[in-house]
């Protein structure tokens, strides 16, 4: 009984309201969404699954953690001239992702693209099929602007990423 009105309690206060400083009252619906950032584990996979995007910190921890990566796929989703050009370390394409599902049923698809709009559309998608997708929040963009490393499909290191704009650091060569 006692757990059951904690449950009504805490339920009551998914929806209240917050004086701010200049007075005002604000209608706030339940707390923020933020990240499951306080530890990245072997479960990371299905804490961000729920999660309709992740930052590149995150996956960046994730990335370093050996259990947790391995319950996670990074599928790059840009076209086969796009991800000709270089591709984030560890991602496979979207094709051979879909190729064996099999192989990756159970992992959470972290998605990206060019800016995130593709890669949006695609983890919507799998979402859909009751497949666990997050994306990788600015995606290929962002990861050039933190100027993180790019590889070429063949896990050589390059600079080269291929974009419609010179929206990159000068670091990388522009290989449109």
């Amino acid at each position: 009984m006692f757990q059951s009105l904690i449950h009504g309690g805490l339920a009551g206060l998914l929806v209240f309201s917050v004086t701010v400083c200049s007075g005002q009252e604000t209608r706030v619906s339940g707390p923020p969404k933020s990240e499951p950032q306080s530890e990245v584990g072997s479960d990371i996979g299905a804490k961000i699954a729920n999660e309709n995007q992740i930052s590149i910190e995150l996956f960046r921890k994730i990335m370093a953690n050996k259990a947790a990566l391995d319950s996670i796929v990074l599928v790059d989703v840009r076209s086969d001239s796009e991800n000709s050009v270089s591709i984030i370390p560890g991602a496979i394409t979207k094709a051979k992702y879909e190729a064996d599902p099999k192989k990756y049923a159970g992992k959470t698809a972290v998605c990206y693209c060019l800016s995130g709009g593709r890669s949006g559309k695609y983890v919507k998608q799998l979402k859909a099929g009751g497949q666990p997708a997050v994306d990788l929040k600015g995606s290929i963009l962002e990861w050039c602007k933190q100027e993180l490393p790019l590889t070429t499909p063949d896990g050589q290191p390059t600079n080269k990423v291929n974009v419609y704009d010179n929206k990159v650091p000068a670091k990388y060569d522009v290989g449109n």
